[in-house]
């Protein structure tokens, strides 16, 4: 935003954030929760297209459910890390394997 801009926004009262993490009062481990789970979610989609799995396909070898499968691809908040290794392993990776997806994870 450029500062002109933005010293209208801040003299009309607004407070103006330079990044979602400050606007939202994150810690700096709860904001790399977010990335590891959003990074997580997509390597698994992508692995599940590779695969050719659908997403109810994965959802069964999990024993889950669909709407599952699509929130861990989404990177939600209320799925349990858990089920990111589960998926893995339900797809026919070995755990060595996740650990890369994690490495890829971590470093994306």
């Amino acid at each position: 935003m450029d500062t002109k801009r933005r010293a209208k926004l801040e003299a009309a009262g607004l407070t103006v954030h330079d990044s979602p993490q400050a606007m939202l009062e994150l810690s700096d481990a709860e904001m790399a929760m977010i990335k590891l789970r959003y990074a997580l979610g997509k390597l698994v989609a992508a692995q599940r297209d590779a695969t050719g799995m659908s997403q109810g396909q994965l959802a069964e070898a999990m024993d889950s459910t669909q709407s599952r499968v699509s929130e861990l691809e989404r990177g939600a908040p209320k799925v349990s890390l858990d089920l990111y290794p589960r998926a893995s392993l339900a797809m026919g990776l070995e755990l060595p394997d996740f650990g890369i997806m994690m490495n890829k994870a971590c470093t994306a």
